[in-house]
């Protein structure tokens, strides 16, 4: 469970970092969540997870009634450490499924990443637990191994664009958290998307 209080987590940054550069264009707001149907075992992979995450601008950063989607994206948690999508979850459950979905958005960010014109980035999630892991602010007992690889993007990242992270309430009518959980639940059914690293040429569940 995270220490750190949802204010806490309103912006997080490294200390020591060199800045940097300064946006040109409006934020880029990424709502990312998890999803285990029906798991109660965390040490078992009977039951499937899955990831979402759904990228908005033209918002407030806040219910971002007016936001207008970039991009969705959603997948299956992985555990085959011979995938190569495999981001070192060794559990389904329903936190592999909050790292996995935040390490995504941090992925996708890096491929869409436009040095000549960076724009700043703002994370959400409803778990502070991801939240904690991602900036640093906790340290991991388990699931270490994709720990750190979420750790390690955001770290890769927080030096090239302005990066907040924020915790945003789950399950309170909030369009895009609501959203991002819908497609976490794609994912735990197995369904992929065709976008980024997912990106591929088979007949098969796609992204818009």
């Amino acid at each position: 469970m995270a220490t750190e209080s949802a204010e806490d987590l309103e912006s997080l940054s490294l200390e020591g970092e060199k800045p940097p550069p300064q946006s040109s264009d409006g934020t880029i707001v990424v709502y990312t969540d998890g999803a285990c149907p029906g798991n109660t075992n965390v040490h078992s992979n009977s039951w499937p997870a899955g990831w979402g995450a759904v990228v908005v601008e033209g918002g407030d950063e806040d219910l971002d009634l007016d936001a207008t989607v970039i991009a969705e994206l959603w997948g299956p948690v992985v555990v085959d450490e011979t995938s190569e999508r495999w981001l070192g979850a060794t559990v389904t459950s329903n936190n592999t499924g909050e790292l996995s979905a935040v390490a995504e958005a941090l992925i996708w960010l890096h491929e869409n990443h436009n040095e000549n014109a960076p724009r700043d980035i703002h994370i959400r999630s409803d778990s502070k637990y991801a939240l904690g892991i991602c900036a640093g602010k906790m340290k991991p007992t388990a699931n270490l191994e994709l720990s750190r690889k979420v750790h390690r993007l955001y770290r890769d990242l927080v030096l090239k664009v302005n990066l907040r992270l924020s915790h945003v309430k789950g399950h309170s009518n909030h369009k895009w958290n609501d959203k991002a959980d819908e497609l976490a639940n794609r994912g735990a059914k197995g369904l992929i998307c065709n976008v980024g690293r997912w990106r591929r040429t088979q007949t098969g569940s796609e992204c818009p």
